[in-house]
């Protein structure tokens, strides 16, 4: 058997796709396997990573807050990306 290789599409970003997958990986529930970490090995750095998925009552910005804001950046850098990207392969307005 012949190993198939994956080819990405011309002209995707990675970047934004790898940044997307994570963010969409933190909004389905993706902060419980790093609370979980904290609970099965107790030290600094899993208890610190523990306590930054956790929603801040306010007294800052915890990184897990930042996961849905970052998404729709992630939107609104992409529509007109896409947008520009149509027109340049002929696409009208109306498609």
């Amino acid at each position: 058997m012949k190993a198939e290789t994956f080819q990405l599409p011309e002209g995707r970003l990675v970047s934004i796709d790898a940044l997307r997958g994570l963010t969409m990986f933190f909004i389905i529930g993706g902060e419980r396997i790093f609370a979980s970490l904290g609970e099965i090995w107790p030290g600094r750095v899993t208890e610190a990573l523990a306590h930054n998925m956790e929603h801040a009552g306010w007294k800052g910005f915890y990184f897990y807050d930042q996961i849905f804001p970052l998404f729709l950046f992630l939107v609104g850098i992409l529509i007109p990306v896409i947008i520009l990207r149509g027109r340049e392969r002929g696409r009208s307005n109306r498609e």
